[in-house]
């Protein structure tokens, strides 16, 4: 979603301009226990130049897991790339980021954030990472994703979702 930065605050925002056309999500079992996803978005600016800060939201491990692994994302190797160049991110504890109680985002859970410049038209922002499964005493592995990303931006949907899985 889109965020306000200021220092150490961000805050998560509806973007009233900027609409997500369109998500191409990628899953791929990697040795059994890890998913790796490749996320493709497709933004459409109708106005001028709009500088956002953007965030990825993940909550933190979960279930019978040690207290230090509660204490850093699940999730590995995270990059993202808008209109073709890699960027700098900061990753932070939302808790950590005096973001406003006015949203439903957890606390505890982490957000890689980063600044960028939608031009006016076609933008894209694509990120990867991997993550390691869960399992339960029912499930040899599980791997929990939330698609809640179209709710933030001005057409608080994804005009046009496609899910695959390798």
């Amino acid at each position: 979603g889109s965020f306000y930065a200021s220092g150490n605050n961000l805050i998560p925002l509806q973007e009233t301009d900027i609409s997500l056309k369109k998500e191409l999500l990628c899953f791929y079992v990697r040795d059994f226990k890890y998913m790796q996803v490749d996320v493709n978005f497709e933004f459409f600016n109708p106005g001028a130049e709009k500088k956002l800060t953007v965030g990825f939201v993940t909550p933190p491990a979960g279930g019978d897991v040690t207290e230090e692994d509660m204490e850093h994302p699940s999730i590995t190797d995270f990059t993202v790339v808008f209109n073709g160049v890699e960027l700098e991110y900061k990753m932070k504890r939302m808790s950590e980021t005096s973001f406003s109680s006015k949203t439903k985002i957890n606390g505890d859970d982490f957000v890689y954030y980063f600044d960028v410049v939608f031009k006016p038209g076609l933008n894209t922002i694509k990120h990867n990472y991997i993550y390691k499964a869960g399992s339960t005493v029912e499930l040899q592995r599980t791997f929990d994703y939330q698609i809640t990303t179209g709710k933030r931006w001005a057409n608080k949907r994804i005009d046009d979702f496609e899910l695959q899985v390798h």
